[in-house]
């Protein structure tokens, strides 16, 4: 666990942390679960994209950015702070034990889940080097999600948290950003599961090329392969139906031989369109199911 007062990021001038930041910082991976589709199209693009929270399909998570918060903060100009605030979600849990994750994406048209794993130096090197050879045009803040309070907890609190952006008048605007975004990472309870570490990347006074922005979307140029991106071929649940309890085994058989056969494709498919090296590519076993078990556990239910 490190402390705000402990600046790990202090050698990047861009790059800064609010709150608690719980990442095992020996061996800094993120772990980003994502459509392939749009891995793809960054990749290809080398660029990484920043969405806005406004896109966020919680509302519960998109209520500090309403009219009457920010302008509460931030005085009448307030509500511009939305045009500026971008974010990505992450997670430090490195861990395949994560069906909820998978879950959450919801798959159209061929499509199929990853899991892309990041070098956090590396990252933050490039995402620094870029604001500095562009007039420090953008900040980055890293936090770590607290999910100490439940729902009816936070909502009950949410006039402290403004307030605790709004008493900071004798501070710089860089301060007040650094509490809004603590205020924003703040989540229920019952999402401990994700462990999840945000980067959000705060727009300052200066002019980007409209190109970036788009779609509620920043988009920063990001050489990947120079990244050392490790892929995770998500789970595939086939559709093969069993009879009866006494062909369970023959049914998980015929099950994996499906999910494996899905999957080799979608690995095949990874790396044929993103140019990743196939000792970088791994597949989800999580739903594995050994015959032998299925067996046992079937037996013992009989008796």
């Amino acid at each position: 666990m490190i402390e705000e007062n402990e600046n790990p990021f202090a050698q990047w001038k861009h790059i800064h942390f609010v709150g608690k930041f719980n990442l095992d910082l020996a061996h800094p991976k993120l772990y980003r679960y994502e459509l392939f589709s749009r891995l793809k199209t960054m990749y290809n693009k080398n660029e990484i994209v920043f969405p806005s929270p406004i896109l966020w399909k919680d509302l519960f998570e998109q209520r500090l950015l309403s009219d009457s918060f920010l302008k509460y903060c931030f005085d009448k100009k307030g509500t511009s702070y939305r045009k500026k605030i971008y974010a990505i979600c992450c997670t430090g849990d490195g861990t395949e034990n994560a069906d909820a994750q998978w879950n959450t994406r919801k798959l159209e048209n061929g499509d199929f889940c990853v899991r892309y794993t990041i070098n956090l130096w590396k990252l933050l090197n490039r995402l620094n080097s870029f604001s500095q050879n562009n007039d420090g045009c953008v900040d980055f803040y890293l936090s770590s999600m607290s999910y100490e309070y439940s729902q009816e907890e936070l909502m009950g609190n949410q006039h402290i948290q403004a307030m605790n952006v709004k008493k900071q008048p004798d501070k710089s605007l860089d301060d007040k950003i650094c509490y809004l975004v603590r205020a924003m990472s703040y989540k229920r309870r019952q999402f401990k599961y994700e462990n999840e570490i945000r980067i959000w990347a705060v727009l300052n006074e200066c002019g980007l090329s409209p190109s970036m922005i788009k779609d509620n979307m920043l988009r920063i140029p990001l050489d990947w392969a120079s990244l050392g991106v490790n892929v995770l071929v998500g789970p595939y649940n086939s559709d093969i139906k069993v009879e009866n309890a006494d062909k369970l085994n023959d049914y998980n058989q015929k099950k994996r031989s499906k999910e494996n056969e899905v999957q080799q494709k979608w690995a095949t498919e990874v790396a044929q369109k993103i140019k990743i090296s196939p000792n970088r590519i791994l597949c989800s076993r999580i739903y594995d199911v050994p015959p032998w078990k299925c067996s046992k556990n079937l037996k013992t239910k009989e008796k």
